[in-house]
């Protein structure tokens, strides 16, 4: 993969969790964010597509990691968007959690704080910067 062998001319100290939830398996747009972040010389920890939340916690925990990062694409019909975010904020409240991905741009309702939405793909290479 050509992610592998980035090399990035910056030195971060930082370390980024990137999955997918369960349901999702468009891994483009995570596989972008992972591109972007290893450009800025930030560690990844890939996980990949349909990943359980209690994998997501036990590794964001044990990797100590600062932040992390999910993309969704392609939502299945039974996907419920508020269910996720609860159950994601309730296991990873001491974490900041980056949100990207075409349905955050109509997405109106409140969040706990430790959840971002990026909206536009600038505003997730403002973030990376």
């Amino acid at each position: 993969m050509g992610i592998d062998t980035t090399v990035s001319q910056f030195k971060s100290e930082k370390v980024a969790l990137l999955f997918l939830p369960e349901g999702e398996f468009h891994e483009l747009g995570l596989l972008y964010v992972y591109y972007l972040l290893k450009n800025r010389g930030v560690k990844v920890l890939y996980l990949g597509a349909d990943v359980p939340l209690a994998d997501v916690q036990f590794i964001a925990h044990a990797k100590k990691t600062d932040f992390l990062y999910t993309h969704l694409t392609s939502l299945s019909v039974n996907f419920n968007v508020e269910k996720f975010l609860h159950n994601l904020h309730s296991k990873i409240q001491d974490l900041p959690i980056i949100i990207s991905g075409p349905f955050t741009v109509n997405y109106k309702k409140n969040l706990p704080s430790n959840l971002q939405l990026k909206r536009s793909l600038q505003e997730v290479k403002d973030y990376i910067s």
